[in-house]
């Protein structure tokens, strides 16, 4: 069982969870950074979105502060509309309708070998694939509405230490970290991460 999930986490993207309401901006930034939660709230808190304002949640997020909190991790992005899942070819962070009118939710999308696109929703554990693995759960695309434009990451503005051993090692801590009990009215009630 143990090599299993070894070999499922080597090979499959990292799908980190949402920890608040309204932080599915954080795990997402995560994801597409491919960084520990905690350093994408690390900059989300230098940014100033840990503090309540008005009319606005602790952690929730619009594209500016996904873009500015991707660029404090090294990252360069760009803001592009949606048109189709087909667009999207590499690390994406895609604004979808959560069924509050003013308000959004955000998954991170990718293409991976041999998968296709990959679906990640911080707020639902099981993921989507557009060539699913044998004995996965995986949820179906049409899910997922998304709402006008996207957040492209474009490229690490500078080069991030990595090694393979401290990436298993990092994922393994993550998952240990993220164990949490999903159920579709959990869901219902955390997928409210933006704010207008």
């Amino acid at each position: 069982m143990g090599s299993e999930m070894y070999i499922r986490h080597r090979t499959l993207p990292l799908h980190l969870h949402q920890r608040e309401s309204y932080d599915c901006g954080v795990a997402s930034v995560a994801m597409a950074a491919n960084v520990a939660y905690e350093d994408a709230k690390s900059a989300f808190d230098a940014l100033g979105l840990n503090l309540k304002k008005q009319g606005r949640h602790p952690y929730s997020s619009n594209f500016k502060n996904v873009q500015d909190a991707l660029q404090k991790l090294g990252y360069s992005t760009s803001m592009r509309r949606f048109q189709s899942w087909d667009h999207i070819q590499g690390p994406t962070i895609v604004k979808v309708d959560n069924g509050h009118p003013r308000n959004w939710h955000w998954v991170y999308a990718t293409r991976e070998s041999p998968w296709g696109l990959v679906v990640l929703d911080p707020d639902w554990p099981d993921p989507h694939f557009e060539n699913p693995p044998l004995d996965v759960v995986y949820i179906p695309l049409d899910r997922f509405k998304p709402k006008g434009s996207m957040v492209v990451v474009e490229r690490p503005r500078k080069a991030l230490e990595a090694s393979p051993a401290s990436g298993v090692a990092r994922a393994f801590r993550a998952i240990a970290r993220n164990k949490r009990l999903f159920t579709p009215s959990a869901a219902a009630e955390h997928m409210q991460c933006g704010d207008v």
